[in-house]
């Protein structure tokens, strides 16, 4: 009965999330124009901003050492501190 009951909610939840899914993509269009523009990276602050979009996803990745090589070279130095909450402490 139990093992009944543990797959009738699975299969709601799954169906409620499919629902939510569908909902987000009738509400809300998808604008990829933008991302083939070049003009939309070609300012400084807009190529900063995309380094550190990417920097963050390293970071969420686990991938520390690859993102302090993209933040030497991008001369995102002061975002290096923004890693801390992503790192292993190590237990003494």
């Amino acid at each position: 009965m139990a093992e009944k009951l543990c797959r009738r909610a699975s299969a709601i939840k799954a169906g409620t999330l499919d629902q939510v899914g569908k909902a987000v993509d009738r509400h809300f269009a998808a604008d990829y124009d933008s991302t083939s523009r070049e003009e939309v990276f070609a300012g400084k602050e807009q190529q900063r901003r995309l380094n550190e979009v990417i920097l963050q996803h390293f970071y969420r990745q686990g991938q520390l050492d690859l993102s302090d090589v993209l933040a030497e070279e991008a001369g995102l130095g002061d975002l290096k501190l923004s890693k801390e909450p992503f790192q292993v402490q190590e237990r003494k």
